[in-house]
């Protein structure tokens, strides 16, 4: 018997995440939860993304691979409770022209 399978409209299109991506120390809950300055920092960057965008400060780039994907220069931000201003990257998760 052939069973003929419907996908869902739902599953073929992306989904327009976008996220805030920070590094150094953080601390946890005994509940699992983490906070601090980096998380914070991660969140607020979260607004600086557009669709399908991981936005990025120095400390992140500074680790990237050399054989880095498809990054691009944001210029610099200053974020509530950060002294210095934050020079951000983004990596470009799809171009416009080929998301999925």
């Amino acid at each position: 018997r052939h069973v003929r399978h419907r996908q869902s409209p739902l599953l073929l299109q992306p989904m327009p995440l976008h996220s805030g991506l920070s590094y150094g120390p953080v601390q946890e809950s005994p509940s699992g939860d983490l906070f601090g300055a980096t998380v914070n920092v991660a969140a607020r960057l979260e607004s600086h993304a557009e669709s399908h965008q991981g936005v990025f400060p120095d400390a992140v780039f500074a680790r990237l691979s050399r054989r880095q994907p498809a990054v691009q220069r944001l210029g610099s931000v200053r974020l509530k409770n950060v002294e210095e201003p934050l020079r951000l990257y983004a990596l470009v998760l799809f171009e416009a022209d080929t998301k999925p």
